[in-house]
């Protein structure tokens, strides 16, 4: 059932009861809802915005930023239905099974999981996201029938994998029918939570508080409460409840927030190849044949290369340019491959030419407690009474030296390959990042996944330490981020938690 709190609003002082209250009607969010009422299960999803994008409502998410120079917060997420899917690419990729474990030269690293606890979920989170069953392995394909070929360069040290592209699907959109027929959901758009209430033992969550912008003020009462807002909103529900937990919800070690990670991009790098060498390259994504879903090739470093190196994931796709810039001309390296194409062509009645092409580089982040969200220093209050949010998006040393090293490596694979030259940027010396490093809309770590409540927020559950029945989803859970898209994994990681939710109100039933 669909139900818009502005046209059809509840009456002032009304308790909706439910077995599951899942705040934010989101990837994860709008997951977990059709999942819960598959299962038998009622539920109740709150989500702030409405059917479209408002101005009004995008402004809850307006807050400070400190820190490296970053997005303005309401500009970098969606408040409607469908959240940050009404904005995303669709690129689509798995967690690697190393980005699980603990690394000595990554801080804060290792889950309390391990790959082989979310692989299961992958295949249905492709069907969500309208992508193929498909292993990203190049040596590994599934579903197509056919060879595929990677983008063209053996490099020692890096691997070729497929990244999957969704249309991109839109859930909010894509879902809308389905649930306005769901018989065991209520979706309530325009249904602001302002209050994540505990009991007054503190041990578990007693409501929520919802307000109509213009009109009444309600509760949700629940057995299970699931905060699916997002990596900034999350932590910033979980801090503005403090009337209770004076420190705020699972706040008890000064955490919730913290481990603020995002996927730093760079593209600018030079790649220079003979066109006897450049037209084996796949750089740009393609659809299959058979399955006609749409596949991106994307270099990286094997597990044992960055083991070795002591360096964090990243991965590389290669962006045809068009032509060669005039200043890049005099380079000698470029010389050297104009040297390496006259070879080529020697026998041949062929152009001498050259081709260039820019390396996209997202790389992971590693965790850093000093990246945070906090609450804005002076008490700035947005419109339903909440303390709006201060990001401080903070870089390491691990990440300079990941930058630096990882284009060494890949240059130098390239030379010895006999491909070309790359240039390294003579600035990637400096202590300072690049001024283009940017990040990718991607918001994780914020109340991360710990195995005890010193670690982290939540535990291998996404179960709030401390409190028994409030759960949390979505990206800032993660408690790494790899390279990967978060998105293909944040469904996973809701498939899994309906699963461990429906089991526990199996439990509880037996109990009785």
């Amino acid at each position: 059932m669909l139900i818009d709190a502005l046209s059809d609003p509840p009456q002032e002082g009304q308790i909706f009861k439910t077995d599951v209250c899942i705040i934010g009607g989101g990837v994860a969010g709008l997951t977990l809802t059709r999942e819960l009422a598959k299962s038998g299960l009622s539920v109740m999803t709150l989500e702030g915005g409405g059917l479209k994008e408002s101005k009004r409502s995008q402004a809850i998410y307006r807050g400070d930023r400190s820190g490296r120079k970053y997005f303005r917060l309401h500009r970098a997420r969606r408040r409607y239905l469908g959240g940050s899917s009404n904005c995303w690419a669709g690129l689509c990729a798995r967690l690697r099974p190393s980005d699980f474990e603990k690394r000595s030269w990554v801080p804060h690293s290792g889950w309390p999981i391990t790959h082989k606890d979310i692989d299961p979920y992958y295949d249905e989170a492709g069907k969500i996201l309208k992508i193929g069953s498909f292993h990203p392995q190049l040596d590994q394909p599934r579903a197509s029938g056919t060879h595929l070929s990677g983008p063209g360069l053996k490099l020692d040290g890096f691997e070729s994998v497929f990244f999957q592209m969704s249309s991109p699907v839109r859930l909010g959109t894509l879902w809308l029918d389905e649930l306005k027929k769901l018989d065991r959901a209520q979706v309530m758009v325009n249904a602001n939570v302002s209050h994540l209430q505990l009991a007054q033992h503190g041990q578990a969550m007693d409501s929520v508080d919802c307000k109509v912008f213009d009109g009444p003020s309600f509760k949700v009462k629940a057995k299970y409460f699931v905060l699916a807002c997002g990596g900034i909103e999350n932590p910033r529900m979980l801090l503005n409840a403090r009337d209770v937990a004076q420190q705020g919800i699972g706040n008890q070690h000064d955490l919730v927030g913290r481990y603020f990670m995002e996927h730093p991009h760079i593209d600018r790098e030079s790649l220079w190849l003979p066109a006897g060498v450049a037209p084996r390259l796949r750089y740009r994504s393609f659809k299959r044949k058979k399955t006609k879903d749409r596949i991106w090739p994307f270099l990286r470093p094997t597990a044992e290369c960055l083991a070795q190196e002591e360096l964090l994931d990243f991965s590389l796709v290669l962006f045809k340019r068009s032509k060669i810039a005039k200043e890049e001309k005099k380079h000698p390296l470029l010389t050297a491959v104009q040297r390496s194409s006259e070879y080529l062509h020697s026998s041949s009645r062929k152009p001498k030419s050259i081709l260039a092409y820019t390396f996209g580089n997202p790389m992971e982040q590693a965790p850093n407690p000093d990246s945070r969200v906090m609450l804005n220093e002076d008490g700035d209050r947005d419109e339903l009474g909440l303390i709006k949010s201060t990001l401080n998006w903070q870089l390491s040393s691990l990440e300079k030296r990941t930058l630096r090293r990882g284009h060494e490596l890949l240059a130098e694979a390239v030379v010895l390959a006999n491909h070309g030259r790359m240039r390294v940027t003579p600035t990637l010396n400096l202590d300072t990042f690049p001024k283009q490093t940017k990040g990718g809309y991607h918001h994780m770590g914020t109340t991360r996944m710990a195995s005890n409540e010193r670690e982290g927020v939540v535990d291998g559950d996404g179960k709030v330490f401390g409190v028994d029945n409030l759960y949390v989803a979505g990206s800032s859970i993660f408690t790494t981020s790899g390279a990967a898209n978060p998105t293909l994994n944040i469904v996973a990681l809701a498939l899994r938690l309906a699963e461990h939710l429906s089991h526990e109100k199996t439990k509880g039933e037996k109990a009785r």
